[in-house]
């Protein structure tokens, strides 16, 4: 027997970054608790998580260097002369 299930209307992922933005402010200046504020902007409630985290929390782009750059460079010439 095949089951057939309906898609889940309520969710919108249609948000604009000026939405993203003004709830984001919401919830860090104003204090505004992170459902109320989906609900209001009309962004998934994980979506604002998701964005609220990342803004929150200082990532490095790119790997992380193991050698210093004392060390990366005295490497460098090591290398270079050979």
């Amino acid at each position: 027997m095949k089951v057939e299930y309906e898609k889940n209307s309520k969710r919108n992922d249609n948000w604009t970054n000026l939405a993203l933005k003004k709830a984001m402010n919401a919830i860090e200046d104003g204090g505004y608790i992170v459902r109320a504020t989906s609900r209001l902007y009309n962004i998934h409630e994980n979506s604002l998580k998701a964005h609220l985290t990342r803004k929150s929390s200082k990532r490095q782009s790119g790997m992380v260097g193991i050698l210093t750059a004392f060390e990366e460079k005295h490497l460098v010439n090591w290398v270079l002369k050979m």
